[in-house]
């Protein structure tokens, strides 16, 4: 009867250690990887923190009329941010639904119109990628059909 019982539990050992062993091997691997990774994201970190802090020694000197600040994309070299934001892959052909005015349709077009007191643009947005870029242009030009 004791062995019986030992030959069910075998199998849901095994089956526990199965699944804790894999998760054991990727935890140290990670670790090697995330302190190399993490040193090497900190040393990009503070080579463009140097660079921040010598543009505004320079701003305040009148050198230039603007000051820099560090971002989300402080830890990133200048080759990985222009693959992260120029990415944006526009469609060859857009259908186009326009009306032409022709006429005395013209004549009752007011001379201006102040879209933002209509609530149409929209407050700006922190754009993580050239893709987010991309599909917030074409939110903005459904929302704007909505409005118009």
């Amino acid at each position: 009867m004791i062995w019986c019982g030992g030959v069910l539990l075998l199998p849901i050992l095994a089956l526990a250690n199965f699944t804790q062993g894999p998760s054991l091997l990727l935890d140290s691997e990670w670790e090697s990887w995330k302190t190399e990774e993490e040193g090497s994201r900190r040393s990009i970190w503070e080579k463009n923190m140097r660079l921040i802090d010598a543009h505004n020694q320079e701003y305040k000197q009148g050198i230039h009329s603007y000051e820099l600040g560090m971002n989300s994309l402080g830890d990133m070299t200048s080759e990985e941010v222009a693959m992260k934001m120029t990415g944006l892959r526009v469609p060859r052909f857009r259908k186009s639904n326009n009306t032409v005015l022709l006429g005395g349709d013209l004549e009752k077009l007011p001379c201006s119109i102040d879209y933002r007191k209509k609530g149409y643009v929209t407050p700006v947005r922190h754009q993580v990628s050239a893709e987010d870029c991309g599909r917030r242009y074409w939110t903005r030009e459904i929302n704007a059909k909505g409005y118009l």
